[in-house]
């Protein structure tokens, strides 16, 4: 009777053959990491450095829009200054005119019959107001009929008596209606003559 032989296989060789292939396997796995690695920091990189390129484009773009507007805000502001300044120049040229003529606008403050009045002359035509807490919407009612407006240059010539009793404070009753009067007339320019003063330089030279 035969006996059967015990077959022996000796693995370690192969084993050892594995072992080589992993390693090599793994070594050239880590260079594959570590190239893709590097990669994808150059892409991280070069992407970053895109971002920052692309804000400091829209940046300077930013910065000359602005530029623009503000150029633009000026010129045009300098446009609304150069037609006010006509305009202004315009309404002054007419007040001059009149002035010229003597058809500017006339006030003189009086007494009569024991009552102060303010009496107004424009183009031939005399208008009197009591002076008294109505005069200011007088005044105003007064201007807008003869057509004067908030833009109008207004060249007023104001005459009084200081020596007449109670002239002080008609003046004062006066002046408080003016100075809500320029409120909605700002250039309203009036010069005032004190005929008392008047009378005394001419006899002071004399």
């Amino acid at each position: 009777m035969k006996t059967r032989r015990d077959i022996i296989l000796d693995f370690t060789s192969l084993l050892d053959v594995i072992m080589i292939i992993l390693f090599y396997f793994i070594l050239f796995s880590h260079f594959e990491v570590s190239e893709a690695k590097k990669e994808m920091e150059e892409a991280k990189s070069d992407a970053q450095t895109a971002v920052s390129q692309a804000d400091e484009r829209e940046r300077l773009a930013s910065d000359q829009y602005q530029k623009a507007l503000a150029a633009e805000n000026k010129v045009q502001q300098e446009l609304d200054r150069l037609r006010d300044q006509a305009e202004r120049s315009a309404y002054d040229f007419h007040a001059m005119q009149e002035f010229e003529a003597g058809n500017n606008l006339k006030m003189h403050l009086a007494q009569k019959n024991g009552v102060w009045h303010l009496y107004l002359f424009k183009d031939e035509t005399a208008y009197a107001l009591a002076l008294d807490g109505q005069l200011a919407e007088e005044l105003r009612t007064l201007f807008a009929s003869l057509g004067l407006t908030e833009d109008s240059t207004i060249l007023t010539e104001l005459t009084f008596d200081g020596d007449t009793p109670g002239s002080y404070v008609s003046y004062n009753t006066l002046s408080d209606a003016l100075q809500i009067l320029r409120r909605e007339y700002p250039y309203l320019y009036i010069s005032e003559q004190d005929e008392a003063k008047r009378r005394k330089m001419e006899n002071e030279q004399e």
